[in-house]
């Protein structure tokens, strides 16, 4: 044995301790950034869950404690009531987090199918979100036409007449066609062949949504078909406009329907949901006009004559409303002129029109 045999390098013991160290920091700064990385991937994730927009169609479910709804609603005031149905009643909420509106839905459990009328209402919603989005007007003309053949059926072609009495956007469904529905018959009411002039006082307490309850209905509880004429009118409005009769502009004596009125005719492509007119709208319309000046002619008609319609059926006097049958010929009507159809094809189309779209949901 040599005297080197039990001699240790200090420069391979120092290498050798470095190299492990080096070793062990790597792994520490891997383990660093890894965590790091799974922090920002939790983070981000529960961003989205919670900021995303309520109109995106990939949003998911917000997570609110009832505390929060209770601040967002001013305690349920009755300020920020927006509407009461057959099983509950709807405020407007902010939330202070960011500011964001949301309608806050509380259901009547004393009445018997709430929680299942609620359920099946969130599988339409669900099934139709974003299917009312971005229609353009031969579309948003075909699901007016669809509702208002509805209320004719119910108010000309049931014995005895039956009023919806809560018609509104939310509850018109729109199928895989893009055909309409009428739903949510929850509120719905025969009139009695011994009803003068169609009208029916009653004693209950007044039910409906507030923006498209019609006058004599809200102040004297007089359920008619001419109630129904106007809260149609009010949607067709909405539906062409694309402004809700709640919207925040609307106060001090200014509402949707004179809103409209005050822009007839000349200003009405100043006032309308621009998403409604697009290229592929003038494509299709000028395969009937023949020149992109007849198109946008015919564009610009058919908007005033439909709000018209709407502003006729929302007048505050409800002997100056229209009737459901003369409105379906005339929306007809307005469709054959924009697409060019001859008077023939329109005399057979109307009559048609027996075949109306209503659908009862429960």
């Amino acid at each position: 044995m040599t005297p080197n045999d039990n001699t240790h390098d200090p420069h391979q013991t120092h290498g050798s301790l470095h190299q492990k160290l080096i070793i062990l920091v790597g792994v520490v700064v891997c383990l660093i950034l890894a965590s790091c990385f799974f922090y920002i991937r939790y983070r981000a994730s529960v961003s989205r869950d919670i900021f995303s927009p309520l109109s995106s169609l990939n949003y998911r479910h917000l997570r609110i404690s009832y505390a929060e709804l209770l601040k967002a609603t001013h305690g349920f005031s009755s300020s920020h009531l927006i509407g009461v149905g057959s099983y509950g009643s709807v405020y407007k909420g902010v939330l202070s987090d960011n500011g964001r509106f949301v309608a806050v839905k509380v259901l009547n459990l004393r009445q018997h199918g709430a929680p299942k009328s609620f359920i099946a209402e969130c599988n339409s919603l669900k099934d139709n979100q974003g299917r009312k989005r971005d229609l353009n007007l031969i579309q948003r003309l075909n699901v007016a036409i669809d509702v208002a053949s509805a209320l004719d059926y119910l108010h000309n072609h049931c014995k005895p007449p039956i009023v919806h009495r809560d018609l509104k956007p939310s509850n018109v469904l729109i199928a895989d066609d893009m055909s309409a529905r009428v739903g949510d018959f929850g509120l719905a009411k025969f009139l009695l062949s011994n009803s003068l002039d169609q009208n029916q006082s009653s004693s209950m307490a007044i039910k409906g949504t507030i923006g498209y309850i019609a006058p004599e209905y809200a102040m004297y509880g007089q359920a008619s078909v001419k109630g129904d004429v106007y809260s149609y009118g009010i949607m067709l409005l909405e539906m062409f406009i694309g402004k809700k009769p709640t919207d925040g502009m609307f106060k001090e004596g200014l509402n949707l329907h004179n809103f409209v009125k005050m822009h007839l005719p000349d200003q009405v492509m100043m006032i309308i949901d621009p998403r409604q007119v697009n290229g592929e709208l003038y494509v299709e319309v000028l395969n009937y006009a023949g020149t992109l000046q007849k198109a946008r002619g015919r564009v610009h008609e058919c908007l005033v004559s439909v709000l018209e319609i709407g502003v006729a059926c929302s007048a505050e006097s409800s002997g100056k409303r229209m009737n459901m049958k003369d409105i379906v010929f005339e929306l007809n009507v307005i469709k054959d002129v924009l697409l060019g159809i001859g008077i023939h094809e329109k005399r057979l189309m109307i009559n048609q029109l027996s075949k109306c779209n209503v659908e009862c949901i429960v």
